[in-house]
């Protein structure tokens, strides 16, 4: 079968997009129209964001001391070292608080990632992914490029934010204390162990590291030195980045051999309350009159798998018969 390079970016892209409903938006309430010569009244003045947490030096480095004595150990005197003079980013917070209540439906994501360009990005680039990568770890190469573009449009957008910076603003703001708090412990470690120079741990502002997107506690736990050269560099080093990605997808329950779905023809008497909904093995779907759109059944033990339907870009858009990988690919991404 020819691959599609499309239908696999179509994939990965809603397997990372949530899978969120669309906000209604309600339309704008009547506005009178003011009578000739009565006075205009002044516009209401714009509704301004909420004041950050009282940022002064002093409260931070209360919080610093806490977080030493909380997370130190042995480490307290390195991890002091690695935070002196370090202020808060208030960029950081801004970002974080100013995350939209609803997502982008999928079918959006998959408008605006599933390009021409980026799919010839991909066709350029699955010769890179280094064969054994793909025996060590049984994530086919195309799956790895559809994550690689994703996350980090191809190491082309990793962010160029400090890491330990923005990890110890958002845990002294407070809202995600625990985890920042854990994931900078992480940050601090990988600095502390010579695994990386600070002035090299960037990211993204909310601490996603490198090409693949990881933050510190994956990087630690599931980052592949693939190269062999001592160092796991997901920044700089293609292999280390793909070999890192793969571990991950193969630690969340990747099941080596089998596909992450097929696109699928549903008869005009589908319930679509079933999409998205319980999982089913083919022949369930079969009865309801599913069919692959390539023809022929799902291969093997995919038959047996439970599958649900995907509508990434609703019931006029394409439709997609979810196998399990698909749900491990959906585990990268936190936001899901």
């Amino acid at each position: 079968m020819r691959f599609s390079y499309r239908l696999l970016l179509i994939g990965c892209v809603s397997a990372c997009a949530p899978m969120l409903p669309e906000p209604q938006v309600a339309l704008p309430a009547h506005q009178p129209q003011p009578q000739p010569g009565a006075p205009v009244a002044a516009p209401a003045p714009t509704p301004q964001t909420p004041p950050l947490a009282a940022y002064d030096q002093q409260g931070f480095e209360g919080w610093k001391q806490g977080f030493l004595a909380r997370k130190g150990g042995a480490r307290r005197a390195e991890y002091a070292r690695q935070l002196e003079g370090l202020t808060p980013d208030p960029t950081v917070v801004r970002l974080d608080r100013n995350q939209p209540e609803f997502s982008k439906p999928a079918g959006a994501y998959v408008q605006n990632a599933v390009t021409s360009v980026r799919i010839a990005q991909a066709k350029q680039r699955i010769d890179r992914v280094p064969w054994s990568v793909v025996q060590r770890f049984g994530v086919p190469s195309e799956i790895l490029v559809g994550v690689w573009a994703q996350e980090s449009a191809f190491g082309q957008v990793q962010g160029d934010y400090d890491v330990i910076r923005s990890l110890a603003t958002l845990a002294y703001d407070g809202r995600r204390r625990d985890w920042a708090e854990g994931q900078l412990k992480d940050a601090l470690d990988i600095v502390v162990d010579g695994r990386r120079e600070r002035s090299g741990l960037k990211g993204s502002w909310a601490g996603a590291m490198g090409q693949t997107q990881f933050m510190p506690d994956n990087y630690l736990r599931l980052g592949v030195d693939q190269d062999g050269d001592g160092k796991v560099d997901i920044w700089g080093d293609d292999a280390d980045a793909l070999a890192s990605a793969a571990n991950l997808l193969a630690q969340a329950g990747w099941k080596r051999g089998q596909s992450w779905g097929y696109e699928v023809v549903l008869p005009a008497s589908f319930d679509y309350a079933e999409a998205e909904g319980p999982k089913h093995d083919w022949a369930y779907w079969a009865a309801k009159g599913v069919r692959l759109a390539q023809g022929g059944t799902p291969n093997g033990a995919e038959a047996l798998e439970e599958a649900t339907i995907l509508l990434p870009q609703g019931a006029n858009g394409p439709a997609f018969l979810a196998l399990p990988n698909h749900y491990v690919i959906r585990r990268y991404n936190n936001s899901v």
